[in-house]
């Protein structure tokens, strides 16, 4: 070759060495990445842009994923465009993204970015069951995908919220019969929602509630009880408790009517199908001034009793009655104004009650007797 042949090749590649290395880079405009579920369609869209104002950007792709598509518009605008779009399916959620990378070509210089789609899993419930436990217990487990980092518990009962909680291995105690249901709601980190709806039955046990009144005669009170689950198998057994005692009243049904003398603690337990249990008490308070004590009381002996009862008295009695706890009169015995008397209480049934002793002098005195 010529040297003057060569020399002017020498310059030639000089100047394209030096116009590739002035030549500004083509790039890609943000954003890159995109998240989406299984079954969504994700599209990203890709904006090229050069700095060298002469220069036409085309661009081309690959990628492992098979199923994703790209459309480009190379040719008919000078930085060319594109869309990369792809519907993951339930298989394809993981905590790596999914690379899809874009060549873009200006003539000069050929630059290689990567765009990303990341596939995030559903949250949802592995496993869940309710185990019965003893009456009106029950005792819920429940397990959850990885994708699940919130779990949110709600229970409802006739149709209102009455307990929430975020822990695990829930145990209920206590529930009344009826219709109960459970809202489980989950949360991942995306953050993606799901929920579970769960309706479950408390057939055992009772719902009862009571009222408490206080009657227009001294110290008298009544107490209704009220069963709502309509569970016909539910018992009643009252008790009164007081200094002299615990005293087990006649089997009741849903109410009672008592009259005090002192200060006492009504009791009722509530016994229903498969040994649910409960019980409810009552304060009774007892007024003395309203009753008509006597000033120097009798002497009334022995109390508690068994058969005979002995009482002895500063003025003259004109009778003796004793009342059952419900008020009903056991026993009435007539005296022509004695200071001494006794009663035959043999045939009596055990328990407390009231003895009402009628004076000459027109007052009254009442005592607590207990017969055994």
């Amino acid at each position: 070759m010529k040297p003057s042949l060569i020399l002017f090749v020498f310059f030639c590649l000089i100047g394209s060495v030096e116009s590739a290395a002035q030549n500004s880079a083509p790039y890609a405009l943000d954003p890159k990445s995109k998240q989406t579920l299984p079954g969504q369609t994700a599209c990203l869209n890709i904006k090229t842009a050069d700095d060298d104002p002469s220069d036409t950007v085309r661009i081309s792709w690959s990628t492992a994923v098979q199923t994703a598509t790209f459309t480009h518009n190379n040719g008919a605008v000078q930085h060319a465009a594109g869309q990369i779009c792809w519907t993951p399916t339930n298989s394809d959620p993981r905590h790596e993204p999914y690379l899809f990378f874009i060549t873009m070509d200006d003539g000069h210089v050929q630059v290689v970015d990567t765009f990303l789609i990341w596939v995030r899993g559903i949250p949802e419930r592995d496993l869940f069951h309710i185990t019965k436990g003893a009456c009106g217990e029950r005792i819920f487990f429940a397990s959850f995908n990885e994708w699940t980092s919130k779990v949110a518990y709600i229970f409802y009962y006739d149709g209102a919220p009455f307990y929430s909680t975020t822990e695990s291995g829930i145990a209920l105690k206590n529930l009344k019969p009826g219709t109960y249901v459970l809202v489980t709601r989950v949360q991942s980190n995306t953050p993606v929602f799901n929920s579970y709806l769960d309706t479950f039955y408390v057939t055992e046990g009772h719902d009862v509630t009571s009222k408490f009144e206080t009657l227009s005669e001294p110290n008298e009170y009544r107490i209704t009880l009220t069963e709502h689950s309509g569970n016909p198998d539910v018992h009643y057994s009252w008790t009164l408790e007081n200094s002299l005692g615990i005293n087990i009243l006649p089997d009741t049904l849903m109410h009672l009517t008592v009259q005090v003398w002192e200060p006492s603690v009504l009791c009722v337990y509530i016994r229903s199908d498969q040994n649910c249990e409960d019980t409810l008490c009552f304060s009774l308070p007892a007024d003395p001034t309203g009753m008509q004590e006597l000033n120097r009381p009798p002497n009334i002996y022995p109390n508690p009793c068994i058969d005979e009862l002995s009482i002895e008295s500063q003025k003259p009695m004109l009778s003796l009655t004793l009342f059952d706890i419900q008020g009903k009169q056991a026993l009435h015995q007539e005296e022509t104004s004695s200071l001494s008397t006794k009663l035959e209480v043999a045939d009596l049934p055990k328990g407390t009650y009231l003895l009402a002793i009628h004076y000459a002098d027109h007052s009254v005195g009442r005592h607590a007797i207990v017969i055994r």
